[in-house]
């Protein structure tokens, strides 16, 4: 490395490339039983989607946070945060743990500067693949991913008029939603580049809710990183 970084610096970038890491992450979801998580001493987590989480040191109003894109709008946390799903069935957050990738990789403690950006080039050269629909009525319709990679991320969500679309897992019928959205039954149009790391074994398709819409149609692009070196 050419340039020495104080070690804040350290610290941030180490913290920007395991974003990018889907080694780095933990989907929680509730079942109808509330789950928390309480941010290690020393550390702190970043929240990068959550739906219906109870209000901080209590129960209601519930909140969320959309949309999903590692690069601009994830939510720190910090140390001893308790953060927790609600006892609404579906209730979930997908966290970012950067200490579970940055003590097992080199890489993070050599350069993570170089790794972060390393890993933003290599989506000039990596494959694009689609998966989506068409939902014209108000209903659910999922998407499965192809089944020849488990590391994967999400580049481009693109909404016409549709109401929302989420990773999904087929096993825990929940989702995690990407993309803003109106309401359930409300139309939107947001098309929008976002970067989210997921792996299949986790959130296996995508799910996606028409608005009784004669367009109605939503496809994710993702992008597979097995053997990439990512």
């Amino acid at each position: 490395m050419g340039y020495s970084m104080s070690a804040d610096e350290v610290t941030f970038w180490q913290d920007m490339a395991a974003l990018l890491d889907p080694d780095a992450y933990e989907w929680v979801i509730s079942s109808g039983t509330p789950t928390s998580r309480t941010v290690t001493s020393g550390e702190h987590w970043y929240l990068v989607s959550g739906w219906a989480l109870y209000k901080l040191g209590g129960t209601t109003p519930l909140w969320y946070h959309r949309q999903a894109d590692v690069t601009s709008q994830p939510l720190i946390l910090p140390e001893g945060m308790v953060i927790s799903t609600s006892n609404i069935s579906g209730s979930s957050m997908y966290l970012c743990k950067p200490s579970l990738v940055t003590g097992g990789d080199s890489r993070y403690s050599s350069d993570p500067r170089a790794l972060y950006f390393e890993r933003l080039g290599l989506l000039g050269s990596l494959t694009q693949y689609q998966v989506g629909g068409v939902r014209t009525d108000n209903g659910i319709s999922t998407a499965a991913f192809a089944n020849d990679f488990t590391d994967g991320c999400v580049v481009h969500v693109s909404q016409h008029d549709v109401a929302w679309i989420a990773l999904f897992n087929t096993g825990a019928a929940g989702a995690l939603a990407i993309l803003n959205e109106i309401s359930d039954t409300d139309r939107n149009r947001f098309a929008e580049t976002v970067l989210m790391p997921f792996k299949r074994t986790v959130h296996d398709s995508v799910e996606w809710r028409g608005a009784s819409q004669s367009e109605g149609a939503t496809l994710a692009n993702y992008v597979k990183l097995d053997g990439s070196g990512w």
